[in-house]
């Protein structure tokens, strides 16, 4: 299963390399000039700059992450967790993240692009503090990402402003534009959220009562989510640009690859605990 490893760090590898250099080029400054005015910052740095900045140091991230020995580069770690995880997390205290209105969902978007940044600390302990915790214990850290990302955005679908805003989404999608032929707007942002619940549910109960196969129909289900996501890059106008590569949206989408990291993880537990895939490794063997 090493390659499910290999898999795991080109995902990161390629998200931070896309962002920093949409970054770079000016494919999200809103978004950056949110987070040097949480911090007070606007008017002491200027945007160019925090551009740039951000920019080298997410290639700077993704190159100590592809390097053969990376597990050994401990003291960086502190600094990729710091800059692209609790730094944006942190900006989730303001009340512009937030819909009031909904009792607290996340601003579609901006609130919810920052709560992705979570997945970024599981994979950052995985791949630099590997012997931190057991194999078990980072599965569970990483499938934590994985169900609070789809409780939290999948509850949400049963908003009427969730709803409309997947709306694009979905109608430009080959994979779920079906939906809107049977199902209202509404109806249709309502089965994705119950699809949501279920897997993110049905991936933490194998955990909690210690069922593997139960864990691991929950991360199949929940990983079609973050695939679907990927290929509204290619489906949705916008989302990648000639000038900056990805935009606002591209961006929000991207994140979702460090989810699949997530499951990568995940997958690597689960092989050692589930029959089948013993077997299947016994008879492609004997099938050599």
């Amino acid at each position: 299963m090493l390659y499910i490893e290999s898999v795991l760090k080109a995902l990161v590898v390629l998200s931070l390399v896309l962002l920093g250099v949409s970054f770079a080029f000016s494919g999200n400054d809103r978004a950056l000039m949110a987070l040097v005015q949480f911090y007070h910052l606007d008017g002491v740095v200027q945007q160019h700059l925090v551009r740039y900045a951000v920019a080298v140091y997410a290639i700077f991230c993704a190159a100590l992450i592809g390097w053969p020995d990376s597990t050994q580069k401990r003291l960086p770690f502190l600094g990729f967790v710091l800059f692209f995880a609790f730094v944006p997390l942190l900006t989730l205290f303001s009340p512009t993240r937030w819909i009031a209105d909904l009792g607290g969902f996340p601003v579609i978007g901006s609130g919810q692009g920052i709560i992705k940044y979570y997945a970024l600390i599981p994979l950052a302990v995985y791949l630099f503090y590997r012997d931190a915790l057991s194999s078990r214990g980072h599965a569970l850290f990483n499938a934590s990402s994985i169900v609070m990302v789809l409780v939290w955005i999948g509850g949400m679908k049963f908003t009427t402003i969730e709803a409309k805003g997947i709306e694009d989404l979905l109608v430009s999608s080959p994979f779920l534009s079906w939906l809107y032929t049977f199902f209202s707007v509404q109806e249709a942002s309502n089965l994705i959220g119950v699809y949501d619940l279920l897997f993110a549910l049905l991936l933490a109960i194998g955990f909690l009562l210690k069922k593997p196969m139960w864990a691991f129909f929950g991360l199949l289900g929940a990983s079609a989510v973050f695939f679907v996501t990927q290929s509204f890059l290619f489906s949705v106008s916008g989302a990648l640009s000639s000038s900056t590569l990805l935009s606002g949206t591209g961006q929000f989408l991207i994140k979702d690859l460090w989810f699949i990291a997530n499951g990568c993880v995940v997958l690597l537990y689960l092989h050692r605990q589930l029959p089948f895939f013993h077997q299947a490794s016994h008879a492609a063997e004997h099938t050599v």
